[in-house]
């Protein structure tokens, strides 16, 4: 969503979005804390983003999974198991039902590293496809 404020006797465009992460996660709660916690806490405002987690329902952690999730910014899906060959469909099914300007396309084994990243987006291009990388190893794949 955009909006316009007055800066210096002229009007400028101020970007206010929402920020959505689809996360389909399976079996790693603590991998799923860390990568949360990383997300909100380099966020600059937290408040802006929301996280629709899918679980399956045959998941052996789903307990522990679903005691990291009781958070106010996360919102909770859980069905049959589709495996991994069937990703998309967690993925799709979760763009369905996001409401953000942003989405981003997470796992439970990612951790976001930038401070203010969601500032960031602010500077993209609307409608653009933005990759963010982790360029902090020599053998990162950049893609």
């Amino acid at each position: 969503m955009f909006g316009r404020r007055l800066l210096r006797g002229h009007f400028e465009e101020e970007v206010t979005m929402e920020i959505s992460i689809l996360l389909p996660a399976r079996g790693r709660p603590k991998n799923l804390l860390k990568s949360l916690n990383s997300l909100y806490e380099l966020a600059k405002k937290p408040d802006r983003i929301t996280t629709l987690v899918r679980l399956d329902d045959d998941d052996p952690f789903l307990e522990a999974e679903h005691h990291v999730l009781k958070r106010p910014y996360v919102k909770l899906f859980q069905g049959p198991r589709l495996g991994y060959a069937h990703m998309h469909q967690y993925y799709n099914k979760l763009a369905e039902i996001a409401r953000g300007d942003w989405l981003f396309m997470w796992n439970d084994d990612i951790d976001m590293l930038t401070q203010n990243w969601d500032e960031l987006l602010c500077d993209a291009p609307p409608y653009s496809v933005q990759f963010p990388r982790r360029d902090i190893s020599e053998t990162t794949d950049f893609t």
